[in-house]
């Protein structure tokens, strides 16, 4: 696979009024990380033409039913709704702020790492990858570095992190109960990585094996040759990833091993995402350590977490657990 340059065509395609019934503009996520060190799982989806977003960040979720009335797309920036309302700036960096509230504030840039894992710039679905057996995939996922601020009434906390900016759309007929899929992304202070694996439902054939794998600053690299193995359950905390990657001219460059810490990754809710804050392992025998998310669909239904997992999560990694509590506290309190 080519390893194409940064985006030059970062709008929606919706806003370029092509209609897209499945389009993330964006779907980011990650973790970030306070003062202190303590964590802030996150995610934010926007999908499609101006509908609903959701919002999960510090053990709280929120629905962002926007006001249609109020929405633009001017110089690059589109607004969504009045209140709650999210700006999104797709120049680059990217810009994003989240008004949950007036009084509960998400401001983050978004600066991408390296040039992003595309899957087609095509909205042709004769020229899009095929994700199942009844639709196609186009867009990119792009690994990026977080900063920016969380603000509680008068409280604010500085917060930074790596994670996922995700601009896709689906073309043809797609039910995600019933695609079979390996997803995930790796960042440290040096490395970030994508891989994505796709089944057939009906065949369990191999539909999409691609991954991306780039020292930021330095090269990017191919990283289509990976093993995946994990801990054979529905819902993996161990994710295990080997294999070789290769430069643009195609020759191998080194092996990455990396490895989940299953004692210190969680689920959110009742879904396929698992956080993995301890990732550690080595590239070309240069050490890993940094942090991961997964999404795993081995069969048509998703199992539930275990009781209690999520309202665990900031104990279960070890580290400020009562700060992250103090934090999960902050968020419910208005």
């Amino acid at each position: 696979m080519d390893i194409p340059v940064f985006p030059d065509d970062t709008e929606p395609k919706v806003l370029q009024g092509i209609s897209m019934p499945n389009e993330w503009m964006p779907w980011l996520g990650g973790i970030l990380y306070d003062q202190g060190g303590n964590p802030i799982p996150f995610f934010v989806s926007i999908k499609s033409s101006y509908g609903n977003g959701i919002l999960f960040i510090g053990g709280q979720e929120y629905t962002l039913a926007f006001d249609y009335g109020y929405s633009s797309y001017v110089n690059g920036v589109l607004t969504l709704g009045s209140m709650p309302q999210i700006r999104i700036d797709y120049k680059l960096p990217h810009h994003v702020t989240i008004y949950i509230r007036s009084d509960l504030i998400l401001d983050l840039t978004c600066t991408l790492r390296g040039p992003p894992l595309w899957y087609s710039k095509s909205t042709n679905q004769a020229d899009l990858l095929q994700l199942t057996d009844t639709s196609y995939l186009g867009g990119y996922d792009a690994c990026v570095r977080l900063s920016g601020i969380l603000q509680s009434g008068a409280r604010s906390v500085t917060v930074n992190g790596f994670g996922i900016w995700e601009h896709t759309w689906i073309r043809g007929q797609w039910d995600a109960s019933k695609h079979p899929r390996l997803w995930m992304f790796i960042n440290d202070e040096n490395f970030y990585g994508t891989l994505l694996i796709s089944r057939s439902y009906s065949t369990g054939k191999t539909l999409v094996y691609t991954g991306r794998l780039g020292r930021e600053g330095v090269e990017t690299y191919t990283w289509d040759e990976v093993q995946w193995r994990d801990d054979e359950t529905q819902r993996p905390k161990y994710i295990n990833l080997v294999g070789q990657y290769r430069d643009v001219n195609g020759i191998v460059r080194g092996v990455a091993d990396i490895k989940t810490d299953s004692a210190k990754s969680w689920y959110l809710f009742n879904s396929v995402w698992t956080e993995h804050p301890v990732v550690t392992g080595t590239i070309d025998s240069i050490l890993f350590n940094g942090t991961g998310w997964s999404e795993v669909l081995k069969v048509g239904v998703v199992s539930p977490p275990p009781e209690g997992d999520l309202a665990l999560f900031f104990l279960a990694i070890g580290v400020g657990g009562l700060a992250g509590l103090g934090l999960y506290y902050l968020l419910r309190a208005k």
